[in-house]
């Protein structure tokens, strides 16, 4: 590879600092550049048929909609739109969480897949991206629960250990 790039995103430590969120963008060397084709064929291969698909001489790209981890891909009728370029999660905030409300049924778990290349079949970039909204809003009850004990906590620690209040 040329050229790599991830990110990822985390639930806080309430609901177990779970991976919800992750991009690979990939640039590829001249001389590494596998096919447009292999690259369809090996998403395919790993997560089934897609839900949504469109090919071209000099690309593809592919979605993935889950309603449950264990189903197989459901059916679309067009994009969906469920992970964000420009505001991909950097944790499960309250944007994120307040999204995943929304969007928990709507998106399900989703994956999508963009191959870019040229046209002698040669893929130039890879990006993929997985965004599991099913539980979010669950997970961001969960790390909310768990920061008010955890405040509380210290709360409480620092009562009992707090200098006198001064004379006034």
């Amino acid at each position: 590879m040329e050229h790599e790039r991830m990110q990822f995103a985390f639930t806080g430590l309430g609901s177990g600092n779970q991976l919800f969120a992750v991009r690979r963008e990939l640039k590829l060397r001249p001389s590494q550049r596998p096919t447009t084709e292999s690259i369809y064929a090996a998403a395919v291969q790993k997560y089934g048929q897609p839900s949504i698909s469109d090919r071209s001489d000099t690309g593809a790209w592919a979605a993935w909609k889950f309603s449950t981890v264990d189903a197989p891909a459901d059916k679309l009728e067009s994009p969906l739109g469920c992970i964000g370029t420009s505001d991909f999660p950097v944790g499960l905030d309250d944007h994120t969480a307040g999204k995943a409300e929304k969007s928990a049924e709507f998106c399900g778990l989703y994956i999508e897949l963009t191959v870019r290349g040229d046209q002698t079949g040669l893929a130039n970039e890879i990006d993929v991206a997985m965004m599991n909204h099913l539980d979010l809003v669950r997970d961001f009850d969960a790390d909310n629960q768990d920061a008010r004990r955890r405040i509380d906590a210290a709360k409480a620690k620092n009562a009992d250990s707090a200098a006198p209040a001064p004379e006034l």
